[in-house]
């Protein structure tokens, strides 16, 4: 590593095991799925993510995380978006895995899938969300997956506003997600 420059506790740990970070490193995501207990294969990409609430209406971000209680009631969440086809894309399938609180990790397999993207958070509450945007606008399999990215968040949102769960406690006005942040692709 270069002297001055800070580690997450991800390029830290390649950093220590002889690894170096600044050519090996390709996003947080694929730790996050790995530790969530997620098999990686090559092609994959995956996400650390968060499940939130956002306002619908404006597309702000009002609560990243969505309730700290969220293991205590919101982990049956992750089966309904676990193993299933992307809406859109009968080649690429959606994989969630519970990791601790309100965290998850989210994994995408199929062809073309580029890990060379922007994610969706806004990184703090009350943001709108982002846009997921290409690193290299001419990179057609970046491209590909930014649109892919934005139908499996559209999936998403409709999976947990209709999931029994959300709706029970949106009928109490307790907190619900109706949405997971993407970060740190890889």
């Amino acid at each position: 590593m270069q002297s001055g420059l800070a580690c997450g506790s991800d390029t830290a740990h390649m950093n220590i095991f002889g690894y170096n970070p600044l050519k090996l490193y390709d996003g947080r995501g694929s730790f996050e799925a790995m530790g969530a207990g997620m098999q990686m294969n090559i092609g994959d990409i995956a996400f650390k993510c968060n499940f939130a609430f956002m306002n619908l209406d404006t597309r702000v971000v009002e609560r990243r995380r969505v309730d700290r209680t969220f293991a205590d009631w919101g982990v049956p969440l992750c089966d309904l978006l676990n193993n299933v086809p992307v809406p859109g894309y009968p080649d690429h399938t959606l994989w969630c895995s519970h990791a601790t609180e309100h965290r998850c990790g989210v994994r995408v397999s199929g062809p073309r899938l580029s890990s060379l993207i922007t994610g969706t958070d806004p990184l703090k509450d009350n943001l709108p969300i982002v846009k997921c945007k290409p690193e290299n606008s001419e990179d057609e399999d970046a491209i590909f997956t930014c649109e892919l990215i934005e139908a499996v968040s559209s999936f998403i949102t409709k999976t947990l506003l209709e999931a029994p769960i959300c709706v029970e406690r949106r009928s109490k006005g307790l907190t619900y997600p109706n949405m997971i942040t993407l970060r740190g692709a890889g």
